[in-house]
């Protein structure tokens, strides 16, 4: 799962640990990050169906679309077609 924050003056993804949810294995010490969000910024999240160039960083226009708008967008630019994909956008 990748997760970035996204807005008109700034972008920051977040760190993450590979895994399997429900794996067998040693549990994993979970990290936390904190980040204040103006209300132009959008979280947006996805996992491995989606390319992890996956960005909306110099796209001005579509930065002020509805977040389904924004995650349609995406999917169809960077979703990768051998593989199922999730991608969440929200403000």
């Amino acid at each position: 799962m990748a997760a970035y924050i996204v807005g008109p003056k700034m972008a920051r993804r977040f760190t993450g640990s590979a895994g399997v949810v429900g794996a067998p294995g040693p549990l994993r010490r979970i990290a936390t990050e904190e980040i204040a969000l103006s209300p132009y910024d959008a979280l947006i999240l996805h996992t491995d169906g989606v390319s992890s160039r996956a960005t909306v960083e110099n796209d001005r226009e579509l930065l002020g679309q509805m977040p389904v708008v924004m995650a349609a967008s995406m999917l169809g630019r960077y979703g990768q077609d051998s593989d199922d994909a999730l991608l969440l956008v929200a403000r």
